[in-house]
């Protein structure tokens, strides 16, 4: 037999308190008068015998209300592995979900504070000498540690919602490591409180659960699992100009199983509304809202899309950074005199060109280039082939205009194709473009209206790629003239045709100017992104300009924090934190001037609003092969700890003792009531 409380086992020194009583007060002698001494003397002893053994058995009764009273508050138990004959450990480790789909609630109260008391409960079930770890979804350092229950409670006390979910094998890797750790052995308890979401729950048969341990799982359902949120979002035109209309497609989700009607979505722009629409969606659906908006002044604005909807809130808003014009760095390579590419970029402010002629490059600008532009190039080393190489791998696009006498080799190594050159014989005439294919997203409003016979500009072919990667514009022979060519996230733009009027009227057409627009806005689109979510692990922020050892923190309002950071050029590369961040819009100030260099914008997993559970019985029906996995149905807050003590840690004695304190001290008030001298 073990006790829960030991330390109450002092409580027996009371017991001295009876037998004081008895030495003093029933031995205490006394004066009794009669006339008769011989019948006096008969009389004392048959009542001295009486009286004696009467107060043996008072004293006994005494004696034994404050020794069952005192086991009884020091909470007496059969360990069950002493009944059973089995091992028991001494460790227990509890993963408690403190992801944000707990904030759902059960009865009027949140999952996560019924977590959190059900694991106080588990922490006061077992007894003294046990230890425990507390895994959330933060995976901190000190949660791989074991630690009194004292030290259980103080963590639980300060728990907040992390802004991630954990798929249960990485919950499962990190308490069997903790386990190892601590060389628990065999026979340990492992607590899993959660409300089991389908999409953060893996397949349950990669979990490899240790048939050595004893799992016991508590899912916590709530009462209702409506909600509704935003998806995604996208620009209808990446690129964002200033006093121009654009449109922001906005993905809403339905997660509930009835239809909701004319909910309320708003679109604020810098702290003010600038747009509203109401949008009606079926139950378990989606559908795609467009809100018009356009913005008066350039620089990154800070947006929010709000719903409203209830209960669930923490999905209700949707944050992101709007970024207005922003500048596009491109680097001209020239290998002549010609200046068609300074100049179709010169009528814009937000482009920033540098031209740079082969002989006399800077080789350290393409670190910075949003777009390099080669032009007429006879031939790209290898140093160029490098440099440009790396360049494209950080995210710069390309756009290539080939010598009419290029080097098709070192082409060919530039952009991983077989190169093939074609002879250029200006006896000949110049092959016609044939008219754009008007549903390819990239001529998306470059021409008003496509004809068959509509004048598009002719060149002689320089080049051919064999029609590798997506061709966009081709001669009316098939012979690609523009092509875009595949190359991870960035773009490479290869044209067949110098950019010289000797060999295409390319350069003075029509449709030059919004070609090259197409290709310098699509490099910067690709780089630029609305929002991050918590469940990524790097966020990329293009800065103008990074000092050797400068440091960036994220601020909002009042709020500043130093992510975990690096740099890659003029990268900034932050480590999306799993904890500690809310979502929202937050400024990137340099921590030595306290300037701002930009605005970022963090969301919550949308894993998390999709409110899918695993039922118990579904639960069940996944281990029913494992034995050493319990499932607890129905979980009560008021009754776990009892029929959790009971069935699983120890048969409880303590109700025993305090019915024999209770049978004690009715028979001491029986005996000094009915037992008359």
């Amino acid at each position: 037999m073990n006790f829960l409380f030991p330390t109450v086992l002092f409580g027996l020194g009371l017991i001295a308190i009876p037998i004081i009583i008895h030495f003093f007060n029933f031995q205490r002698a006394k004066r009794v008068e009669f006339t008769n001494v011989e019948f006096l003397r008969t009389v004392k002893e048959v009542t001295n015998s009486r009286n004696k053994l009467k107060n043996i058995l008072v004293l006994l009764s005494r004696i034994l209300f404050i020794a069952c009273l005192v086991f009884a508050f020091a909470r007496p138990f059969i360990p069950q592995n002493e009944v059973a004959g089995v091992e028991t450990g001494k460790h227990v480790s509890i993963y408690l979900d403190n992801s944000f789909s707990m904030e759902n609630e059960r009865d009027g109260q949140k999952l996560k504070d019924l977590a959190i008391n059900l694991t106080e409960q588990i922490t006061e079930s077992f007894p003294k000498n046990t230890v425990f770890q507390l895994l959330d979804n933060r995976f901190e350092g000190s949660m791989s540690y074991f630690a009194e229950g004292s030290k259980i409670s103080e963590k639980l006390g300060a728990m907040e919602s992390s802004n991630t979910g954990r798929d249960l094998t990485n919950v499962w890797e990190r308490q069997k490591s903790a386990l190892l750790n601590a060389n628990a052995g065999k026979g340990n308890q492992v607590f899993w409180l959660s409300d089991f979401q389908k999409g953060n729950t893996s397949n349950f048969n990669e979990l490899n659960l240790d048939s050595a341990q004893n799992f016991y799982l508590l899912p916590l359902t709530p009462n209702s699992t409506s909600n509704v949120f935003v998806d995604s979002i996208w620009l209808e035109i990446p690129f964002v100009k200033v006093k121009e209309n654009n449109t922001l497609n906005i993905k809403v989700r339905n997660e509930g199983n009835e239809a909701v009607e004319d909910k309320l979505v708003k679109l604020f722009l810098e702290g003010k509304q600038v747009s509203s629409a109401t949008v009606t969606i079926s139950a378990n659906a989606s559908k795609v809202l467009s809100l018009n908006f356009a913005v008066a002044e350039g620089g990154q604005k800070m947006g929010k899309i709000t719903i409203e909807d209830f209960p669930v809130t923490f999905d209700n808003d949707y944050f992101f950074v709007l970024k207005v014009a922003p500048k596009i760095n491109i680097v001209s390579i020239v290998g002549d005199n010609s200046k068609y590419v300074e100049q179709v970029y010169s009528n814009e402010p937000f482009f920033e060109v540098k031209r740079f002629s082969i002989n006399s490059l800077d080789y350290a600008s393409l670190n910075s280039a949003d777009l390099i532009v080669l032009t007429n190039l006879t031939e790209i080393d290898n140093g160029l082939q490098v440099a440009i190489s790396k360049a494209i791998s950080n995210g710069s696009s390309l756009a290539v205009f080939p010598s009419a006498t290029a080097n098709a080799s070192s082409y060919s190594n530039l952009l991983g194709l077989n190169v093939q050159k074609q002879a250029i014989s200006q006896s000949n005439q110049m092959l016609e473009v044939s008219a754009p294919d008007t549903k390819n997203p990239f001529f998306e409003g470059v021409f008003e209206k496509v004809q068959q016979n509509m004048n598009m500009p002719k060149g002689f072919q320089a080049i051919n790629w064999n029609r590798s990667g997506e061709t966009l514009l081709k001669f009316k022979n098939g012979q690609p003239f523009l092509a875009q060519l595949p190359n991870g996230g960035s773009s490479i733009f290869a044209f067949s045709t110098p950019l010289d009027t000797k060999y295409s009227d390319f350069p003075k057409h029509a449709v030059f100017v919004p070609i090259m627009y197409k290709i310098a806005l699509a490099s910067k689109s690709k780089s630029e992104r609305l929002a991050y979510s918590f469940s990524e692990e790097i966020a990329t922020v293009v800065l103008d300009e990074i000092g050797k050892g400068d440091v960036f923190k994220l601020q909002k309002g009042d709020f500043e924090f130093i992510p975990s950071q690096r740099m890659l050029d003029k990268q900034l590369l932050i480590n999306i934190p799993k904890s500690g961040l809310e979502a929202g819009n937050y400024q990137i100030l340099n921590s030595k001037t306290a300037t701002e260099v930009g605005k970022i914008a963090f969301n919550y997993d949308k894993t998390e609003s999709k409110l899918v559970n695993y039922s118990a019985q579904e639960l069940k029906t996944q281990f029913e092969n494992q034995a050493n996995v319990q499932i607890y149905e129905n979980v009560e807050l008021k009754e776990f700890a009892k029929n959790f003590q009971d069935k699983t840690v120890s048969n409880q004695l303590w109700r025993y003792f305090i019915l024999g304190a209770l049978i004690f001290l009715l028979v001491e008030v029986l005996l000094i009531r009915f037992w008359k001298r």
